[in-house]
């Protein structure tokens, strides 16, 4: 979204300069190749703009300003061995290079094209020169993350932070401070910087999520419970969670009762699953939170055994996992930037 408002923006400034600046035959028809490439690459028809790329490019009248959005074009279509090419060509123009998006980009490419060592390096460059970028810091820390390098990204979180305005869309750093600190076993910090960016971002749900899972680790069960609950009402909805939760509960009555077992009606788990299936999440766990201390002469009975709650937290923690780092900061939620690690 944000580059196809660019194109459009470059477009709209082409049409309103002065048509005696173009002196050539050769630069009219590029003009009009460049407005249909942009259209076109705007709008999605990504086939239709190669064709008017092409047709620019074998003309010998391209124009630097066609490369911006070719660049783009290349990327959003996984050419990275032609950009590669291009970058000696291109490193010549200042207007380019100057960039940190077209640099991003040539760090992309470059890293997809299997030039690693290239790609670190112009990334150490770009990230030193630009400290305050969003972008630049997010593909940093996640390039880090990628080469096992948590200290690494955690130097660079900590640079952007400290340059960077106070803005709402940066929750989603102290979000991956939190996965860092965890992976470093410092487990109080992860927590205060996941209240940091649920506070941010109070319907960040991946957020109430790890969170959830960080306070039940450290023995906070009510504090889980709660956050928990907030992921579920904020995604509509998670079996493997909702599960987890009946775990949670039966886990706290086999404490108190210290017991590595406790027996409950068949029923009532029954209801308790449909409670959860219908939305109804408080429900759900009043019922059984009211019944998990009655006495029932019902002989369908369950067993239920610590290990199984166990088994249920590592299927929470897998799902956590499963937010995986990704080097595009328009991968993470809409209120980052515009729009998906």
């Amino acid at each position: 979204m944000k580059h196809m408002i660019s194109c459009l923006i470059v477009t709209l400034l082409i049409l309103s300069a002065p048509l005696k600046a173009v002196t050539t035959d050769n630069e009219t028809q590029n003009l009009h190749r460049f407005i249909w490439a942009n259209y076109n690459q705007a709008s999605g028809n990504l086939d239709e703009s190669r064709k008017w790329y092409d047709e620019i490019f074998s003309s010998d009248k391209a124009s630097i300003h066609t490369y911006r959005s070719y660049l783009y074009y290349l990327r959003d279509t996984n050419n990275f061995q032609r950009i590669v090419s291009l970058i000696p060509k291109l490193e010549a123009h200042t207007s380019l290079v100057d960039d940190p998006s077209i640099q991003l980009i040539f760090i992309q490419a470059l890293e997809k094209a299997g030039q690693q060592k290239e790609a670190v390096e112009r990334l150490i460059k770009v990230n030193d020169k630009y400290k305050g970028h969003q972008e630049i810091a997010f593909f940093t820390a996640n390039l880090y993350l990628r080469r096992k390098e948590p200290k690494s990204a955690l130097i660079v979180i900590d640079n952007f932070l400290r340059n960077c305005s106070h803005r709402p869309n940066n929750f989603i750093f102290y979000f991956l401070k939190g996965q860092i600190l965890v992976q470093l076993d410092q487990v109080d910090r992860a927590i205060k910087q996941i209240k940091q960016c649920l506070e941010m971002h109070p319907n960040f749900e991946k957020g109430w999520l790890f969170y959830a899972m960080l306070e039940e680790k450290q023995g906070e069960l009510d504090n889980a419970i709660k956050s928990y609950l907030t992921y579920l009402e904020l995604t509509g909805g998670n079996r493997e969670v909702e599960r987890h939760l009946i775990q949670i509960l039966l886990k706290q009555s086999m404490t108190k009762q210290q017991s590595k077992s406790i027996s409950l009606d068949a029923s009532v788990v029954k209801k308790a699953i449909i409670l959860f299936e219908q939305k109804r999440y408080q429900e759900a766990l009043e019922h059984l939170r009211e019944n998990l201390n009655k006495k029932s002469d019902n002989s369908r009975k369950v067993q239920v055994k610590c290990d199984e709650y166990q088994q249920s937290l590592k299927c929470v923690e897998h799902k956590v996992n499963e937010i995986v780092y990704s080097d595009d900061i328009n991968s993470v939620p809409s209120i980052c930037l515009h729009s998906e690690l």
